[in-house]
């Protein structure tokens, strides 16, 4: 499978700026089918990081290359959670995942990598990797609401 790594821009805003995107968007683009009628859902990310809390810092700092781990709950269901890693290149991120059961959820959560043994992706074995060399633990869960949009884009007839 190729991958594909992306450019990431965020920006804060305000909620009158919130407001004026979010109606320009809507007439541009299609609504999610996986948001609820508010054309949003619930992001639950729960972060590892070392004891001398190394991702935190070379976030901080701008490194332009470093790794994360988290695992991604979408609105609170057991059906899709994915332990991601999250890899800076530069100007660019890559995003991998594998899709994790909720017993792996709450056995990694309390430091017990047991069950990521049945599992065998790049992404489990290299957090395995890094959580044993590394010492990662769970640090923080950041929850909040993400609005989402889909734009097409129009294939190129060649």
């Amino acid at each position: 499978m190729e991958k594909v790594y992306r450019h990431e821009k965020k920006y804060m805003i305000n909620p009158q700026q919130q407001k004026v995107i979010c109606s320009r968007l809507e007439r541009l683009c299609q609504k999610d089918p996986n948001t609820d009628e508010n054309n949003a859902y619930r992001v639950s990310s729960l972060y590892f990081d070392d004891y001398g809390n190394s991702g935190v810092e070379e976030k901080l700092l701008g490194s332009l290359r470093r790794k994360k781990f988290r695992i991604r709950i979408y609105n609170g269901s057991d059906d899709c959670i994915k332990l991601e890693r999250k890899i800076k290149h530069e100007t660019v991120c890559l995003k991998e995942s594998t899709l994790i059961s909720r017993q792996t959820y709450n056995a990694i959560f309390n430091q017990d990598l047991n069950r990521l043994k049945e599992q065998d992706s790049p992404v489990v074995r290299d957090f395995v990797n890094l959580y044993q060399i590394r010492k990662l633990r769970p640090k923080v869960i950041v929850d909040y609401v993400r609005q989402c949009y889909l734009w097409s884009v129009p294939q190129l007839q060649l």
